[in-house]
């Protein structure tokens, strides 16, 4: 079935990327794109030449059964993959390359090891397997991350069938996603749960300065037998402008000097605070066989502070979210708020929840419109947990223990 957003005629080269090749647009436009930049030569000497025929047999048989699927969107991707190739080594190899073009269109419908089958097999022996994923932004893996979590939680298929608002792209008023589980949609509103204000930012700053300053890599050419910890405040720069004229090299130097007078202790017993000219915590502990330096950020507030914030940054994504799911409620449509953090450092999703609870029993007029609500929690693995179902929401509702005990399974195969 047509998602309700998309249209059903050819595209127009012009058009909206989603549009042109569907909700996996982002890694076929890629892929395209890296088609292009080869030259001859460089794409005479690619692809998937030895590949486990089995393998390429049973999955042949798979895109073959979804054959009814995006039809405009993969004679797309074939299309301009044919004229990104044009004049390029021989009319098979090239057909070949334009195939694995439309497989990538229906990538979401394919199981894990079809998937790793594609990308791995073909795609990676075609181009390198990590330009697919350079135009990606945060949210754009956040709902990839929750599609393929939900499918496993309860072992059916979740999958992205359109994105209305192309990334804003589309004009006000339109939905972030379209997903489909089961034989149901969702209408799907993301955003992000910042821990503290101005996150982002210091995120950024933090990644642009002190993260490409090679900090770690200088301590251990100091202290090549130590274990050192080094927790730098995430807001030590205010200004971009303070982080630019920075003098790193001073600062390091600093950092060596301070560790030799930080005492030795085990499992940072014997931390200490040095003024370099912020404050920075220093551990030299006893490397026990493991040596190694690492440089740890601090949240520029404490934990109740945290607390506080995490409420009010959920109060907001509500506020910020709720007409557009409302408007989508009204037009019969299952509506869904997906509160997502990436900050593995500082918040879990059992405070992530905690902070919801506290936010919907305050008032519950807030969540009108808002027919389920999910929380998201991205440390290292995905974890997802629904705060409200329907009229029930946290902490009585019995669905939230059931996708903990699910996950925790399904970690404990992962790990084996």
């Amino acid at each position: 079935m047509a998602c309700l957003w998309t249209q059903n005629t050819p595209m127009k080269n012009d058009s909206p990327m989603f549009d042109k090749y569907g909700p996996n647009a982002l890694k076929v436009s890629a892929f395209i794109g890296a088609l292009k930049r080869l030259s001859a030569n460089e794409f005479a000497l690619r692809g998937p030449w030895f590949v486990d025929q089995k393998r390429l047999d049973a999955f042949l048989q798979k895109v073959g059964d979804l054959q009814g699927e995006r039809v405009v969107e993969r004679a797309n991707a074939y299309i301009d993959s044919q004229a990104a190739l044009e004049g390029k080594d021989s009319e098979i190899h090239r057909e070949v390359a334009a195939s694995v073009a439309k497989w990538i269109v229906l990538e979401d419908h394919l199981t894990r090891e079809e998937r790793n089958f594609l990308f791995l097999a073909l795609v990676d022996s075609i181009v390198e397997l990590k330009v697919l994923y350079a135009g990606f932004k945060k949210e754009d893996q956040a709902i990839e991350d929750f599609c393929e979590q939900w499918s496993h939680i309860d072992e059916g298929k979740t999958y992205i069938k359109c994105r209305p608002d192309s990334r804003g792209q589309s004009g006000e008023g339109l939905p972030d996603f379209i997903l489909c589980r089961g034989e149901k949609d969702f209408t799907i509103e993301h955003t992000f749960v910042n821990t503290y204000r101005k996150q982002v930012f210091y995120e950024l700053l933090w990644a642009r300065y002190i993260k490409s300053a090679s900090i770690e890599e200088r301590i251990r050419l100091a202290y090549p037998e130590g274990r050192i910890s080094v927790y730098i405040p995430m807001d030590t720069f205010k200004r971009e402008s303070q982080a630019r004229d920075f003098d790193f090299a001073e600062f390091k130097q600093k950092l060596i000097d301070s560790i030799e007078k930080t005492p030795k202790g085990m499992y940072g017993s014997k931390r200490q605070t040095h003024n370099l000219p912020f404050p920075v915590v220093i551990s030299n502990d006893d490397p026990m066989g493991f040596p190694g330096c690492y440089v740890i950020a601090i949240a520029p507030t404490d934990e109740e502070r945290i607390e506080t914030n995490l409420e009010e940054e959920i109060r907001r994504a509500i506020l910020n979210k709720r007409k557009k799911l409302h408007e989508a409620s009204k037009r019969g449509e299952s509506t869904i708020l997906l509160l997502d953090s990436d900050d593995y450092a500082f918040v879990n999703y059992q405070l992530l929840a905690d902070a919801f609870a506290k936010v919907a029993g305050a008032d519950t007029s807030t969540l009108e419109g808002i027919d389920d609500v999910y929380i998201q929690h991205r440390g290292g693995r995905c974890w997802i947990v629904p705060v409200k179902l329907g009229s029930r929401v946290y902490p009585n509702l019995a669905e939230f223990d059931e996708y903990c005990r699910r996950q925790r399974e399904l970690l404990s195969i992962f790990l084996g």
